[in-house]
C-alpha cells in the first residue's frame, strides 16, 4: 500500500516490530507496533498446535480475524497521532497519496 500510494497500511511495521521483538528490543517493538506481539503468539500457538501437536489449532482463523479487527481502530489513532512524519507511519510523496489525502482533507474539514 504504501509503495502504491505513499501511505502507510494498518500493517506498517509489523516486520520491523517483530524482529525487534526477537532480538530483545521490546519497547522499540512496541513503538513500532503494538500489536507485534499478539500476532507472534498466535503464530506460536498454531505452530505449536500444527507441527508439535498435530491438531488443528482451534480458534486460530477467529483470532486472526479479531486481531485484523483490532488493527483498524489502532491504525485511525496511529494515523491521528504519528502521521505524516513518525517511523513507521510517514508519508511518501506519489500522486495517487496526494489524489487521497487531498480528498481525505475535503471531508475531514
Amino acid at each position: 500500500m504504501k509503495i502504491l500510494t505513499g501511505i502507510p497500511c494498518p500493517g506498517c511495521g509489523m516486520t520491523r516490530a517483530v524482529v525487534l521483538m526477537f532480538t530483545g528490543h521490546f519497547a522499540e517493538s512496541f513503538e513500532m507496533h503494538p500489536m507485534a506481539l499478539a500476532w507472534i503468539l498466535l503464530g506460536l500457538y498454531f505452530c505449536i498446535c500444527r507441527y508439535i501437536l498435530n491438531r488443528k489449532p482451534r480458534g486460530a482463523a477467529v483470532a486472526a480475524i479479531g486481531l485484523c479487527v483490532l488493527m483498524l481502530p489502532l491504525y485511525i489513532y496511529r494515523m491521528e497521532t504519528l502521521f505524516p512524519d513518525h517511523v513507521p507511519m510517514t508519508y511518501t510523496k506519489t500522486p495517487i497519496g496526494d489524489m487521497i489525502l487531498a480528498f481525505a482533507k475535503m471531508f475531514l474539514k
